[in-house]
């Protein structure tokens, strides 16, 4: 019995110490809640690794930035060598129809001597897909640095989330409360408890790189042939389904549609050469829609290719012209197509400009 009572004695007086550490030493309890003093104030202790998350979130975005715009100059030299290719194509044209009627040998010979000099060119363009390749790499670079800014971000909000929700545990808890007010007894001080100027400008720097990132999840179907379609706006007033294909490098459109939608080509429509999913080649007609809509997204004169007449079979696709402006991917599971732009700060200032005048 003595002993029982003896070791009775002993819990008694580890629980009673335990009940009172809080008292004797508040600073330490304070600590082991996260918390440390700064000025008058006792913060949490996390806001430090949230500051430097958003750091690399900041330098992240740079990358990004970088990439893209590294992107759109390829994208640019392209385009310049699509254009050029139409042109070729089109001097060609012109040749040809000129050769039957020439009334010299000597004009004959300078036509034949002309197209030979465009057949070369043409063919050397074909072979050559160097621009392709770097505008392939560009776009890789661009994504993946993109993908890594939006989750390091994500990261930052989540933490800046449990940061704000533990402050306000914390305020609830009449523990800390006795502590931080013991402290400032024994210091001869008020102390709070309430974020820091670091915690705040975070919120503010973390609310600025939010706004330069724009995300939209757009749901889609799949059909029997397990392409997915979605819905396109041309010219903010015709939306037509549309069957998404990343490899394709222009937006292609049967002529139907074409006349529906306001893009019907005409005879001065540039003919460009057009090969579709299954290997078949085609002439189509090209042609520039001024504004492309899928879900929040708009871009401005997108070129199309347009399918002739007689192809009454021709899917319309969703190419590169339009989705080589974004970081995007097909959700399967929840059947949306998910795409993302991370814009600089430039263009966000210009958007602002741009609303204050209106």
């Amino acid at each position: 019995m003595r002993l029982s009572s003896y070791l009775l004695c002993v819990w008694f007086v580890y629980v009673s110490a335990i009940a009172n550490a809080d008292d004797n030493n508040p600073e330490e309890f304070l600590k082991s809640k996260g918390l440390r003093k700064s000025g008058n104030r006792f913060v949490l202790i996390e806001e430090t690794v949230l500051r430097k998350k958003l750091r690399e979130a900041e330098r992240l975005q740079k990358k990004v930035i970088s990439a893209q715009r590294d992107a759109a100059l390829w994208r640019v030299q392209v385009k310049n060598k699509k254009q050029l290719m139409i042109e070729y194509l089109q001097k060609r044209r012109e040749l040809r129809a000129q050769l039957p009627h020439a009334r010299t040998v000597k004009v004959n010979n300078r036509i034949v001597t002309m197209l030979n000099e465009l057949a070369d060119r043409i063919n050397l363009m074909n072979s050559s897909d160097q621009l392709e390749q770097k505008l392939q790499e560009a776009r890789s670079v661009a994504n993946q640095e993109t993908q890594n800014y939006v989750e390091r971000l994500m990261e930052a909000c989540q933490l800046h989330e449990t940061i704000s929700k533990q402050y306000e545990d914390l305020s609830r808890d009449d523990k800390v409360v006795r502590a931080i007010f013991a402290c400032g007894e024994s210091d001869g001080k008020q102390y709070k408890l309430a974020p820091g100027a670091t915690f705040l400008g975070s919120s503010r720097r973390m609310k600025k790189l939010e706004n330069l990132v724009l995300s939209d999840d757009v749901d889609i179907r799949r059909s029997r042939s397990g392409l997915w379609y979605i819905p396109v706006t041309f010219n903010g007033k015709k939306t037509k389904e549309m069957a998404i294909d990343t490899g394709a490098s222009i937006i292609a459109i049967p002529w139907s549609m074409a006349k529906e939608v306001g893009l019907a080509p005409d005879d001065k429509s540039p003919i460009i050469r057009i090969t579709v999913a299954d290997g078949r080649k085609f002439e189509a007609r090209r042609v520039v829609a001024s504004n492309v809509r899928v879900g929040k997204f708009a871009v401005q004169n997108v070129a199309c290719a347009v399918m002739p007449p007689g192809h009454v079979d021709t899917i319309a696709l969703l190419g590169q012209s339009f989705l080589e402006h974004f970081v995007y991917k097909i959700d399967t599971v929840n059947s949306k197509l998910v795409m993302t732009k991370v814009e600089s700060d430039s263009n966000e200032n210009r958007k602002k400009a741009k609303r204050g005048k209106q």
